[in-house]
């Protein structure tokens, strides 16, 4: 199995944030910026496994700052740590204000996820560390795991 690049995997999805994603008080519910992150790191792990995968774990979900309707959201999955069978994913999420462009970090969170083939897991392609940052995501993920 030949190894890849997390670059080859890697998805950002762009919304736009309504009146349904919000509270009264006009902020987006945690439990949609979840749902959102877990459809990112479905179709990154997906593409990473080029097979069925199943979440296993979310990890550390981190809000920074609150979103607005109105807002436009980035949401960026990479795979940043490989096992045998499953695959630890960074999932980062900007706000943008429509009006001025401004884009600032809003939230985070790992999800880690295996791999499944007729019900059993399944090995996956190892990870192609290119980068400094990718090499210490790596390693943050890896101690992440062993909480």
């Amino acid at each position: 199995m030949q190894a890849k690049s997390a670059a080859e995997a890697a998805v950002t999805m762009v919304r736009e944030m309504f009146p349904r994603d919000a509270n009264a008080n006009g902020d987006i519910y945690g439990g949609r910026i979840l749902d959102l992150f877990d459809e990112v790191s479905g179709i990154v792990a997906k593409r990473h496994a080029q097979s069925h995968c199943v979440t296993a774990a979310v990890h550390d979900m981190v809000f920074e700052k609150p979103v607005a309707v109105g807002n436009l959201i980035h949401i960026t999955g990479r795979v940043v740590y490989v096992g045998r069978t499953s695959m630890t994913l960074r999932i980062e999420m900007d706000r943008e204000e429509r009006d001025t462009g401004k884009r600032e970090r809003a939230a985070w969170a790992y999800f880690t996820y295996v791999a499944v083939r007729k019900g059993k897991p399944i090995e996956v392609p190892r990870l192609l560390l290119q980068s400094d940052e990718e090499k210490r995501l790596w390693h943050e993920a890896e101690a992440l795991r062993k909480r």
